[in-house]
């Protein structure tokens, strides 16, 4: 199993990386908007339809989903291997049930992706069908339950930023200490502003939920609106520059990334 797991390991890391890649820009470009130097925010979808509207970008984009590929199969490798970042033996179902979710966030953004590459319209505006359930009690249970989800993702950022977890995620041997140090810290305020993030979209969420006001907001980009109209330019720009460097921890940080592929048992 070694060479195979030397290189399923490679390509997760390129996947860790092509993430990384996506919230560089993300933040990079929110920084901007908020510092009028941009026309809007963008969540990671929009995104990737920026990267293939530049020069060479279905070359550019067909990169992202190959990376992005990488990056899905680097979560089935933890969901369904037994072992975890900490070299433990096995690991609870919740854990395995968090890394399948994260998975099928991203097969969600390849398909966007390819839709992208062959020319496919997206509509961007909510089919009949999704308003009406939305506008139905259980469209508001389904609002709550996403909300309260992206809270909990919210709180275990910051948990995953300061109670030494990513210590586990970094092959501190293979680093200068220096660097390694620098790398960590990337991590920590990148996570920080992962959470503010998810912790603004949750509230919007619950606000909708029990408001009467038509439609449900939703995304990164319904985070920063929030974060510009209640706080200001300036901590738009600390939390978008947040996103960056944990773009920036992802790309520099997937060389040493731990990815614990080892026989399941």
């Amino acid at each position: 199993m070694g060479d195979k797991a030397h290189r399923a390991r490679k390509y997760a890391r390129v996947g860790i990386a092509t993430k990384g890649i996506v919230y560089l820009l993300m933040g990079g470009l929110a920084a901007l908007t908020a510092t009028k130097l941009n026309s809007d925010f963008m969540d990671s979808q929009q995104v990737l339809k920026w990267i293939s509207e530049r020069t060479f970008g279905r070359v550019l984009l067909f990169g992202m989903i190959v990376g992005l590929v990488g990056y899905v199969i680097s979560r089935a490798i933890l969901a369904f291997n037994n072992y975890d970042y900490d070299h433990s033996h096995g690991k609870p179902w919740v854990k395995r049930v968090g890394y399948v979710i994260n998975g099928l966030g991203y097969i969600l953004l390849c398909y966007s992706s390819i839709t992208l590459l062959i020319g496919i319209k997206q509509n961007e505006g909510k089919s009949p069908f999704i308003t009406s359930m939305l506008d139905s009690q259980l469209g508001v249970v389904l609002v709550i339950i996403v909300a309260a989800g992206l809270a909990i993702s919210a709180i275990n950022e910051f948990y995953m930023a300061f109670c030494g977890l990513m210590e586990d995620m970094i092959l501190k041997d293979e680093m200068d200490k220096d660097n390694y140090s620098r790398l960590l810290l990337l991590g920590k305020i990148g996570r920080s502003a992962r959470g503010l993030v998810f912790g603004c979209v949750a509230y919007t969420l619950f606000k909708a939920a029990f408001s009467d006001s038509a439609g449900v907001p939703g995304g990164t980009t319904v985070a920063f609106k929030f974060l510009e109209d209640a706080f200001g330019e300036i901590i738009m720009c600390v939390v978008a520059g947040g996103l960056a460097m944990y773009g920036l921890y992802l790309i520099i940080g997937s060389k040493y990334r731990n990815v614990p592929i080892r026989s399941v048992d």
